[in-house]
């Protein structure tokens, strides 16, 4: 066996390796869609909507996966304007968490004491 050759049959079990750990990751989120997916297509009226809804949540799954990659340099842009004026922003952010926890917390409180 040539060296290239073995360092092409590592580099295919790598990457599938990687998507079998991906497939085990993504079943606990997609089989429950993907069991009522089936269940919507068979009782669809022709085959061809059954095909159209399948295919159309393969196209949404596939733009779901890809637009992070796609997102990439505008994320590093929104990164790097973040860590920029992150002193100006994190008190900001903190202040908004905290007053929104006290609506979330005394909301109910309120809608207590207006019913008795």
């Amino acid at each position: 066996m040539k060296e290239g050759s073995k360092d092409i049959s590592s580099n295919f079990i790598n990457k599938l390796a990687s998507l079998v750990a991906f497939a085990v990751y993504c079943i606990g989120c997609c089989g429950p869609f993907l069991a009522s997916l089936a269940l919507v297509a068979v009782g669809t009226t022709s085959f061809w909507s059954g095909m159209a809804l399948v295919f159309a949540f393969a196209l949404l799954m596939a733009a779901l996966l890809l637009l992070p990659i796609i997102a990439l340099p505008t994320s590093r842009r929104l990164s790097q304007l973040l860590h920029r004026h992150g002193t100006t922003i994190a008190p900001i952010a903190g202040a908004a968490l905290v007053a929104f926890g006290l609506v979330l917390t005394i909301a109910p409180l309120l809608a207590l004491v207006v019913v008795f």
